[in-house]
């Protein structure tokens, strides 16, 4: 190797050592620093500089998420994340029922759904809490989008899936599992009872708890 050949942003010194069976190459950043570097790594070109282009590298990269990503560790950003990939990750555990059934995420960017939904998430989360504020669709068989979407309760968000089990009991129409809590009725046995019998009155009546309302 010549003096003063540039690699990246590596400049060729004079000077050169041996050590054991490597030849290291006393070499110029552009930022001024000086470092020893393997002749093996500038003949392949994988040593582009001091790190100190890594680093600048770094810097750059987490100003971007910081920017963009301004809320990166709140819960509204997780729920549109996890929104992202039901609808988008092939590897996502639950992506066959969303991009089987064709249910898309209609929001392009993040910024675009906490302008819309932000104010409805605040004052859903003033009266229940975050741990109760759900994103749910009104409309399950639909997309995700400003209209077709609402905060919700996690009993709502049970009560609005495709395999509940809906019944009508002194005319009022009610999930089973709202059916049990009501009457304090174990779920379990209710549950249990109707995929085994098909017909919602027997398993009302066959539970114990139901004739001491």
């Amino acid at each position: 190797m010549q003096k003063w050949e540039r690699f990246w942003k590596l400049i060729i010194l004079w000077e050169r050592e041996k050590r054991e069976s490597w030849i290291f190459e006393k070499c110029l950043c552009d930022c001024w620093n000086v470092k020893w570097i393997s002749r093996n790594h500038l003949r392949r070109w994988a040593s582009k500089s001091c790190w100190c282009e890594v680093i600048r590298w770094a810097r750059e990269r987490l100003k971007k998420m910081i920017i963009k990503h301004w809320m990166f560790w709140t819960r509204i950003y997780t729920i549109f994340r996890c929104m992202y990939w039901r609808c988008n990750n092939p590897n996502y555990p639950n992506y066959s029922r969303y991009w089987g059934r064709w249910i898309k995420l209609l929001w392009n960017s993040f910024e675009d759904f906490y302008r819309d939904m932000n104010e409805s998430y605040e004052n859903h989360i003033k009266e229940y809490w975050e741990k109760e504020t759900t994103i749910e669709r009104i409309d399950v068989n639909w997309n995700y989008c400003k209209e077709n979407c609402r905060w919700a309760t996690r009993i709502e968000q049970a009560n609005n899936r495709t395999n509940n089990v809906f019944i009508e009991y002194k005319w009022e129409r009610m999930s089973l599992s709202d059916f049990c809590r009501k009457y304090n009725i174990n779920y379990k046995v209710a549950q249990n009872r109707y995929y085994k019998w098909f017909n919602i009155y027997d398993v009302l009546y066959t539970c114990k708890q139901l004739w001491k309302k």
